[in-house]
């Protein structure tokens, strides 16, 4: 039986939280394809530029506000698309800008930039990744859940022996409807350890499940309790016969088959935290077995047979648990 506390709701909301992805850009460090001179000359020289663009204070270029402030004042600027010379009065039309991007290249030393310390050489190599250096103006990041992401986070516990809690369904602050009808699949194994008695024949062992009673609880109070249909979940093994003076033991774990819990009505908002609590009982059949225990969740590679063999093929797959 569920006995949680908010605490501890709060505790498991934290445990399995999943947070959003980090930015996290290559690292031009770690790929040798440039060497940490180079990408340092490329960070040193992008700050000595004095960019608003891409710095957070203004340096020696002014804003769009000092501009406009400068034009409401009156302040003449020369056309950027013409030039007018006096006294002639004569305009020539600036059609295309003269660049000399190997004026980059150019070694210019640091005591012509006003850079303290000993005399090195600069240059602005512009094929070098720009890497660490913060671009305040045009790096954006996303505050918002991906719209693809459920509204709820389902945590399955694996292997689990019934009866124990088995899942738990955290509800994420994006849930939009205040209700929800779910459909619960429980990829389940039976686990059987017997002893075969001095003398007995051999034959098959059919062990059965009665009842599978999923309880739902949200902390200590129980929500609602549901059934699933057990049509065809059972397993049957064969024993050989035994014809020693004493008892030989045998043991099983297999899948049997898929359990569908449908229409598990539940209300939902935002940092709810449910528990999904399974119990089994068992039919078997000659009673020659002395423990069998429900495993929820059982991994595909969790099947094992030992002193007995597999009866008939369960034609069902084990595709894990899932809720929808």
């Amino acid at each position: 039986m569920s006995d949680l506390s908010f605490c501890q709701l709060r505790n498991l909301r934290q445990l399995y939280n999943v947070p959003l992805p980090r930015f996290t850009p290559a690292n031009p460090y770690t790929s040798h394809q440039y060497s940490k001179f180079q990408l340092d000359m490329r960070r040193k020289a992008e700050v000595l530029k004095y960019s608003p663009n891409r710095s957070s204070t203004q340096t020696n270029n002014p804003t769009k506000k000092q501009n406009f402030a400068a034009l409401a004042r009156g302040k003449n600027y020369p056309s950027q698309s013409q030039i007018v010379l006096k006294p002639s009065n004569i305009i020539l039309n600036k059609t295309t800008a003269i660049t000399c991007p190997a004026d980059d290249m150019i070694p210019t030393p640091t005591s012509s930039c006003d850079v303290p310390g000993p005399v090195t050489y600069l240059y602005n190599d512009e094929k070098v990744p720009l890497y660490n250096y913060s671009d305040f103006n045009t790096r954006t990041y996303s505050d918002q859940v991906p719209s693809t992401s459920d509204p709820w986070q389902f945590v399955s516990l694996p292997n689990k022996i019934i009866p124990d809690t088995a899942y738990y369904l955290i509800m994420k602050n994006t849930i939009e409807t205040s209700q929800y009808n779910y459909k619960l699949t429980v990829p389940v194994g039976i686990s059987v350890y017997g002893k075969v008695p001095s003398g007995f024949s051999g034959g098959n062992i059919t062990i059965s499940l009665k009842n599978v009673p999923l309880a739902v609880y949200y902390g200590s109070s129980l929500v609602n309790t549901f059934s699933a249909d057990l049509t065809g979940i059972s397993l049957t093994l064969n024993v050989p016969a035994n014809t020693g003076p004493s008892s030989v033991s045998f043991s099983a774990n297999q899948f049997v088959g898929n359990l569908i819990f449908a229409n598990i009505i539940l209300y939902t908002a935002a940092t709810y935290v449910y528990t999904f609590n399974l119990g089994a009982t068992f039919q078997t059949l000659p009673n020659i077995v002395q423990s069998a225990n429900l495993i929820a969740n059982i991994s595909p590679s969790g099947s094992s047979l030992t002193g007995c063999s597999l009866v008939g093929t369960n034609s069902a797959i084990n595709a894990g648990s899932s809720i929808q």
